[in-house]
């Protein structure tokens, strides 16, 4: 009898240890802050990428867009998930490459002193070119022969509901009106902390590149002083090399996404949504 207690009294000690180390890490998911970082860069090509690291990288989530192609990968505790779903190591993920910038012109310069009528006629060319050839949007899952494990494919289905309520709300007015100081809190909560880079812009109608940088004045005393946005006046032009990091906490998120599902107004926009398809 008295063995047969003390395997019980094991047995417990091993539950409330394990009941422990879960409320410990469901603790810490909720009250340790997700550190993120991107980064844009585009001079022709658009390529980005960006990180989300939790508990000082114990979990790793990465993602990135170059050559026209996506990648993604998640690391838990160094290890990598992608090469246990494939079996095999991975080659080293390309690096994003520093934009060459442009030399600026500002109106009344001659655009021959920055860049020759030769080398702009020919970045317009490519640039038509790009826009004539749009590539077809990738599954990140599609990539080297992955299919999403059963986890995965829940958390994208949940992404897909979630892409679907927010387009709901953002469509029926009653439902915005409701949740939008639950919407404008989250962006808050959310908003990059440091943001550094440089925007080069322009428009072919020099006047509208003018109104568009008065517009933008408005709000150079919120702007990060890191970043710069310079205006070119003799041609269509997008070009920009961006940084950002920032922070969120989950129990924030959780807090105000639920106060958003479960709003009355909410569910009949979306009871609506679907019996309308």
């Amino acid at each position: 009898m008295g063995v047969f207690l003390s395997v019980l009294k094991i047995i417990g000690i091993i539950l409330l240890v394990i009941l422990a180390a879960v409320l410990v890490i469901i603790l810490l998911l909720l009250f340790t802050p997700f550190i993120y970082t991107a980064e844009v860069k585009k001079n022709g090509e658009l390529d980005a990428k960006a990180d989300l690291k939790w508990l000082l990288g114990v979990i790793h989530f990465s993602f990135i867009f170059i050559d026209k192609k996506t990648d993604w990968d998640l690391k838990i505790i160094g290890i990598t998930i992608k090469d246990l779903l494939t079996g095999k190591k991975r080659k080293k993920r390309p690096k994003l490459k520093k934009p060459e910038r442009r030399p600026t012109i500002m109106p009344g310069e001659k655009a021959d002193k920055a860049v020759s009528k030769e080398a702009r006629a020919a970045a317009k060319a490519e640039v038509r070119q790009q826009r004539r050839h749009v590539p077809e949007k990738e599954d990140i899952f599609e990539d080297e022969g992955i299919r999403p494990p059963g986890i995965l494919a829940k958390i994208k289905e949940k992404l897909y509901k979630l892409r679907d309520m927010i387009r709901t709300i953002l469509k029926y007015k009653e439902a915005f009106d409701a949740v939008k100081q639950y919407l404008f809190r989250l962006i808050k909560h959310m908003r990059p902390r440091k943001l550094s880079g440089y925007v080069t812009y322009g428009f072919e109608d020099p006047s509208l590149t003018g109104k568009s940088l008065a517009l933008i004045s408005v709000f150079y005393p919120v702007l990060p002083k890191k970043l710069e946005i310079t205006p070119v006046f003799d041609e269509q032009v997008l070009e920009c090399d961006i940084r950002i990091k920032g922070r969120f906490f989950l129990i924030i998120l959780l807090v105000y996404g639920l106060k958003i599902y479960f709003n009355d107004k909410v569910k009949t926009a979306m009871g609506r949504e679907k019996g309308g398809k």
